[in-house]
């Protein structure tokens, strides 16, 4: 997820920096996010599950790229997951 300067201020106003859970209470607000699509899709494993959301098992790079995802844009595409179950 690229921020635009908007997004930046306003990230760093609530005390994320470029979409990074930074506090606890941050951290705590991410997973929250994570176990509330998890719960949507119970057959899925966790490993299996953040990597559908970082578009899938076959994309060579898909490990490097939850490495260096920040939270924001993994609960965010976590989210989108969520959105299309039925």
């Amino acid at each position: 997820m690229v921020l635009n300067e908007e997004e930046v201020g306003k990230h760093t106003k609530a005390g994320i920096v470029a979409g990074r859970a930074i506090s606890a209470e941050q951290k705590r607000a991410v997973i929250e996010r994570i176990l509330a699509v998890w719960e949507k899709n119970p057959q899925l494993r966790l490993g299996q599950l953040l990597v559908n959301t970082m578009n899938g098992i076959d994309d060579e790079h898909t490990t490097r790229r939850i490495f260096y995802v920040e939270d924001e844009e993994l609960a965010q595409r976590l989210e989108l997951l969520k959105a299309w179950q039925p």
